[in-house]
């Protein structure tokens, strides 16, 4: 299976997930016991994973390469924080996903400058699109 395949189901397990986190919420169940219940069961599942699947070695890590994990774990807690949020807020759980989904612009910008990445003009019209259904969605 390739790249973008492997890529959609993840954005389809992501829009389930927000769903399901907006609809406990409206449950009245706390936005931290939330939090708390289902990313312990995710440490899990990827611990499991991780022994099961990839069967490796804990690797040594470097300096650097502790630095970028603790900028992972430190900006997925900020973001989980704010999505919990803005999901009980919002009058519609998909204006979120949509406000997400420019997260990808973001990581190409990124990639563009700090990997190298190259960027054509296919690419280029599905960002532009991606930012004017945000610019729209919180108008």
């Amino acid at each position: 299976m390739n790249w973008f395949w492997i890529a959609s189901i993840g954005a389809f397990g992501i829009a389930i997930h927000q769903f399901s986190l907006a609809k406990l919420a409206r449950f009245g169940i706390p936005i931290n016991l939330i939090n708390v219940i289902i990313y312990v069961g995710v440490a899990i599942l990827l611990g499991v994973y991780y022994y099961a699947f990839k069967q490796g070695e804990i690797p040594q890590f470097k300096e650097k390469e502790i630095l970028w994990l603790a900028i992972g774990t430190i900006s997925i807690f900020v973001a989980i924080i704010a999505i919990l949020e803005s999901l009980e807020k919002a009058a519609n759980p998909g204006y979120v996903g949509v406000i997400l989904s420019t997260s990808g612009i973001i990581l190409t910008i990124l990639s563009l400058i700090y990997l190298n990445s190259s960027i054509d003009l296919v690419k280029g019209l599905g960002i532009t699109f991606v930012l004017i259904g945000a610019i729209c969605l919180s108008l």
